[in-house]
């Protein structure tokens, strides 16, 4: 996937050329755009914030 050279980071409004810039869409996709981060440090970070994590990782029963 080609990145618009001012394609803005989703998390901290740099632009994600200047970077390692990976590119992320849900599942189901909400929308066919996916959205773009400058690296997963700004991935993380927003998931982080925002609280994806919760709930959201695979049931582990020790046993």
């Amino acid at each position: 996937m080609t990145v618009d050279p001012e394609q803005s980071c989703a998390f901290c409004g740099a632009r994600v050329i200047d970077h390692d810039p990976i590119s992320v869409r849900s599942h189901p996709p909400a929308t066919d755009e996916p959205a773009f981060y400058c690296n997963y440090a700004c991935l993380s970070a927003r998931i982080e914030k925002e609280g994806l994590h919760l709930g959201d990782a695979c049931a582990w029963k020790p046993e």
